[in-house]
């Protein structure tokens, strides 16, 4: 009878609280992956060096958007402060509301557009470039750019918000390569801050399209179906032109035929390339001396500072890093690997006399060989990639020199 009393009084009782295991819980357990506050870091034996990476790369990705957004917003918040949504009373009183809205703007003080400085959100670009904005030149150069959106009768490339897109995509401590252009693409729609990329959506120019041949040619990668390249920004190729902003183009008339601004570049590029004998120039200037081009607007913003500032940009690369790899396709970005804008034109006075290896010894390099990795080029355009940019490898090269330094390498595939 006790012994049943006992069992009964056993069912009875309430169920003992199972006690805590003192162990750590499975990383693998699914609730405990659910209750892990984002700030927890895994360990390194949590994570293999590609989840490490692709993490890194959503940061990074993650923090580019942001800046994206951040430069959208101001420019929004200059052209959309002084928008009054029209209501009863004012479809009533037109002419009320429109001196309304006249004054609203007069004391508003709003010019349309944003300041030019303030498009460069990248904290780590501003650290590193002190005092860069505030010198006279980029104060000249701010104004005039402002002037020139103000204007409003022709649009300018690329949009206020990606003027400054290469520094606000790639953070300096980030950069493993350099690719410089020269001034934005011309088309509707093209431009986005970015040297050779043009938005999705948008058909991929002739050079960018040999760029993807040269990819193809070189690490087997597709020739993919859009030309953003974007996704190289990310990972830490500075895509910089050496001008950032510009007017579209306009149709030019040679001989009698109308040529758009993307073939009239290809065929005025080859002057611009090392690798065009002098007899080749010169009949192809021959030729252009009977030619009627009208309209040209390409480099319309050359020659206003940019060139300077790019030229800080890159000579503060050289001085505060170690290790970048510049790629360099056609004279004009080869010229930055030689002398800063303050001395270019000097030095070219003396082209031709004996004197140019002591300029040279007398006037710093703006790259410093002896710290990074130069690899030249022809430039990728249509008449002149055959002349030395097919088979240059660069991008398997760059590879190989960031591995042997120990940095990881660039995704090239897109």
């Amino acid at each position: 009878m006790a012994a049943s009393s006992k069992t009964i009084m056993n069912i009875l009782q309430p169920a003992k609280r199972r006690k805590l295991s003192s162990s750590s819980p499975s990383p693998t357990d699914p609730f405990n992956l659910l209750n892990k506050s984002p700030s927890a870091k895994s360990t390194s034996s949590d994570l293999t060096p590609d989840q490490i990476t692709r993490i890194e790369l959503n940061k990074l990705r993650a923090k580019s958007k942001r800046n994206l957004k951040l430069c959208s917003q101001l420019v929004s918040n200059s052209k959309g402060n002084t928008h009054l949504h029209p209501n009863r009373f004012q479809l009533y009183f037109p002419l009320f509301f429109y001196v309304v809205i006249c004054l609203f703007h007069l004391n508003s003080g709003s010019s349309g557009h944003v300041k030019l400085e303030e498009l460069l959100v990248e904290d780590t670009w501003r650290e590193v470039l002190p005092g860069e904005l505030e010198k006279p030149y980029f104060k000249n150069l701010c104004k005039f750019v402002e002037s020139e959106i103000s204007n409003g009768s022709v649009a300018i490339y690329p949009p206020q918000h990606l003027i400054f897109n290469a520094l606000n995509s790639t953070p300096f401590n980030n950069l493993k390569a350099v690719i410089i252009g020269q001034d934005p693409y011309h088309g509707p729609g093209q431009a986005m801050g970015l040297s050779f990329s043009v938005p999705q959506g948008i058909k991929a120019p002739s050079s960018l399209v040999n760029i993807f041949k040269e990819l193809k040619q070189d690490l087997g990668c597709s020739i993919p179906s859009h030309g953003n390249l974007e996704n190289w920004a990310i990972q830490g190729v500075l895509l910089l032109n050496t001008v950032l902003t510009g007017k579209p183009g306009m149709n030019r008339v040679i001989g009698g035929r109308t040529m758009n601004r993307d073939k009239f570049s290809m065929l005025a590029c080859e002057f611009d390339e090392a690798s065009v004998s002098e007899n080749v120039k010169h009949e192809k200037f021959r030729f252009f001396c009977f030619c009627s081009v009208r309209n040209h607007q390409a480099n319309s913003h050359s020659k206003k500072g940019w060139e300077h500032f790019t030229d800080a940009v890159i000579k503060t690369i050289s001085q505060k890093k170690e290790g970048v790899v510049f790629l360099l396709w056609g004279n004009s970005a080869q010229e930055k690997s030689n002398l800063c804008a303050e001395f270019r034109g000097f030095f070219q006075e003396f082209s031709s006399l004996n004197i140019q290896s002591l300029i040279k010894r007398l006037f710093p390099r703006l790259i410093d060989q002896t710290k990074h990795h130069i690899l030249k080029a022809a430039h990728p355009s249509g008449l002149s990639a055959n002349r030395g940019f097919f088979g240059c490898r660069h991008f398997s090269r760059t590879n190989q020199l960031l591995v042997q330094m120990g940095i990881s390498p660039i995704e090239w595939q897109l």
